[in-house]
């Protein structure tokens, strides 16, 4: 089972934002985001050996259950986060604090190999990739109009 970023800092912590009342909150210390960086640096280089030989496929009554689920968390998952990266820069000109941004790519970048993984399961049981989710146009469009903070919280509620 994977740890999510947020499991080890409050929301409120691991989330800090550029606009008002979020930048009044007490600033997790550079140690903090050093270690986010060596726990995704560690994952990156230690990564978990898949199956991918195993030749089990998929019941079609299996296949029909997943196939939207998994399709909807494979798009969500294979997010570039042009936006909140972008948001996450200004935070950082505003704070100085380059260790937040390495953190938040490393984070993207793991739920980019997560997407990897997922598309290649898919391929294997023969379940077409998507490339619209209404679910997670909704998901985007509020990260687009959120702050920093609320763009993260969106983020990692969908995850």
């Amino acid at each position: 089972m994977k740890t999510k970023m947020a499991h080890r800092l409050s929301a409120r912590q691991a989330l800090p934002a550029i606009s008002g009342e979020s930048q009044r909150l007490p600033q997790p210390a550079q140690s903090d985001w050093e270690a986010w960086i060596a726990y995704f640096q560690h994952n990156a280089a230690h990564l978990m050996e898949i199956g991918w030989q195993d030749n089990y496929e998929l019941t079609s009554d299996e296949r029909r259950m997943i196939s939207a689920s998994v399709q909807q968390f494979q798009l969500g998952e294979s997010s570039e986060g042009k936006h909140v990266l972008s948001l996450a820069r200004r935070y950082v000109v505003s704070r100085g604090d380059e260790n937040y941004l390495s953190a938040l790519k490393s984070f993207i970048r793991e739920e980019q190999r997560h997407s990897q993984y997922l598309a290649r399961f898919m391929e294997t049981q023969n379940i077409s990739l998507t490339h619209s989710d209404a679910i997670d146009s909704i998901f985007r469009c509020l990260r687009h109009i959120f702050n920093l903070e609320l763009s993260i919280m969106a983020m990692l509620t969908a995850e």
